[in-house]
Formats: structure tokens, C-alpha cells, sequence
């Protein structure tokens, strides 16, 4: 078999761990309103700044992939992500959320994009397109798969403890992934 698709394979782990722990944010906003008394505006303004961090995250993290290589790249990724997240379980006040998720968080998810794309498409001449559209499943199917297990853990364990699992967990399956 070619190892290509184990890189592939790897990047889909990534993906459906980074992208679906950070969009499972819509879970926790009920909670987070409720628990501090926070606006609206407030809490949904932490994912409105995460969403642009880690678009802009992306530009040094494919920089960092082409400098120093995709597995050293998504594993601080990985860890910056899942500390981030795993920290959201301490938060307190509203600067704190926005310092974790939309910046920590946000920093770790800049690896789960640009860097899987351009290793998976070094890894293949054909069916290049077919690893590619494979690894981006990752993103897109990530908060199917995430969503119910952080639903679960929520209703479960309360939202602080579940933000610690996730983290532990995402950030885990990301680094597991990095080292393949």
C-alpha cells in the first residue's frame, strides 16, 4: 500500500478532531451564557474573533509546514489546540474565552488546513484530487462525527469538564495523527 494514504488517513483524523471540537463552540454558548450571565454578543464574539484568528493562523502555520515540516507543524498544532481547548474548562471571565479560543484554539487550528493539504498533495501525482477531496472530508464531516460526543459529555459531566475531555482527546487524536 502506499504510505500516501496512511498521511491521508492521518490528515482525516486531524481534520474531523480539530474541526469538529471547534464548531462544537454552538454547545456551549447556552451554557456559557447562563453560567457567567455574559451577552449574547459577547460569547458569540469570541467565535467571531477565533474564525478570522485562525484563517490568519493558517499563513504562519503552511510557512512553519514548508520550513520546518508538516509533522512538527500539526503537532504543535495539535498541542496548542488541544491545551487551548482543554483550558476552557478554567475560564471565568470573558477575556479568558476569547485568549483561549479565539487565539490558543484559533493558533492550533491554522495546522489542521493549509499544512494537510499541501503534504497529502506532495504525496501523489495521481489521484491527487481523490486524497485531497479525503483529507477535506475531515473538516466538513468533523462536527457530525465530534457534535453528539461533546453533547454527551456535556450533558454528562457539565460543560467545564467536557471541555477538558475534548481537549484532551482532540488534541491527543492530533498529535497521534502528526506523528504518522
Amino acid at each position: 500500500m502506499h504510505y500516501g494514504w496512511v498521511i491521508v488517513g492521518a490528515c482525516l483524523v486531524v481534520g474531523v478532531s480539530a474541526y469538529g471540537t471547534y464548531f462544537s463552540f454552538t454547545l456551549f454558548y447556552a451554557h456559557l451564557v447562563d453560567a457567567f450571565g455574559w451577552s449574547h454578543t459577547v460569547v458569540s464574539g469570541a467565535m467571531a474573533v477565533g474564525i478570522v484568528s485562525y484563517g490568519l493562523f493558517s499563513l504562519p502555520m503552511g510557512w512553519s509546514a514548508d520550513r520546518f515540516g508538516p509533522r512538527i507543524t500539526v503537532l504543535v498544532g495539535g498541542l496548542l489546540f488541544g491545551g487551548g481547548t482543554a483550558l476552557g474548562a478554567f475560564v471565568t471571565e470573558a477575556w479568558q474565552l476569547y485568549g483561549l479560543y479565539g487565539l490558543i484554539s484559533a493558533a492550533g487550528m491554522g495546522a489542521a488546513w493549509s499544512p494537510l493539504v499541501a503534504t497529502v498533495s506532495r504525496w501523489f501525482e495521481t489521484s491527487r484530487g481523490l486524497a485531497v477531496g479525503i483529507t477535506t472530508l475531515g473538516g466538513g464531516s468533523g462536527v457530525f462525527f465530534i457534535a453528539p460526543l461533546a453533547e454527551t459529555l456535556i450533558q454528562t459531566v457539565g460543560w467545564r469538564e467536557a471541555y477538558l475531555w475534548l481537549g484532551l482527546i482532540s488534541g491527543g487524536l492530533i498529535i497521534g495523527a502528526a506523528l504518522l
